[in-house]
């Protein structure tokens, strides 16, 4: 294969056959991108947070429940 080809394939649209549409494809991925993005928010909130805490570290896992 020459740079040529290569060049020509990397530009070539995705062609993977769907019986969705474009609307259909576009409100999917409007969807999962919301999604994603909660989940990615909830993780980083999560993360490194201690869970089984009580005492003055009460009030903080309050906040983060809220």
């Amino acid at each position: 294969m020459t740079t040529k080809e290569a060049t020509a394939r990397r530009i070539g649209p995705l062609k993977t056959p769907t019986g969705l549409g474009s609307g259909a494809t576009q409100d999917i991925s409007g969807a999962l991108n919301i999604l994603v993005a909660d989940m990615f928010a909830l993780y980083m909130k999560t993360k490194n947070f201690p869970l089984a805490r009580f005492g003055p570290a009460l009030p903080r896992l309050s906040s983060l429940a809220g």
